[in-house]
């Protein structure tokens, strides 16, 4: 092809302690499948916020509140950032749950 410079693309590098890794038979390799998320949300949620969120589990604290999904994508996740976004709720952190964790 005339005219066209084409440049190799570089190798891609992964840390070892990056998250999305896990370790597979010596290997690693890169899971980006569905997730259990735990999300943290700063303060006591009210009855009425806890309905907005119906659709995962809620647990409240003193101090916090917060959202666990079953195994859900990353779509899903993003839209649960956004209804927390659009309530005025400040979020604290969001967390990955290994399914046969607490």
């Amino acid at each position: 092809e005339t005219g066209v410079i084409r440049f190799p693309r570089p190798p891609a590098t992964v840390a070892r302690d990056d998250s999305r890794l896990s370790g597979h038979e010596g290997r690693w390799t890169v899971t980006n499948g569905a997730r259990i998320y735990e999300i943290t949300i700063r303060g006591v949620a009210s009855e009425l916020v806890q309905v907005e969120f119906d659709d995962v589990q809620v647990r409240v604290d003193s101090a916090s509140t917060y959202l666990r999904t079953g195994v859900v994508d990353q779509t899903v996740l993003f839209g649960l950032i956004r209804r927390i976004e659009v309530l005025g709720l400040v979020l604290l952190d969001v967390a990955t749950i290994h399914p046969d964790g607490p």
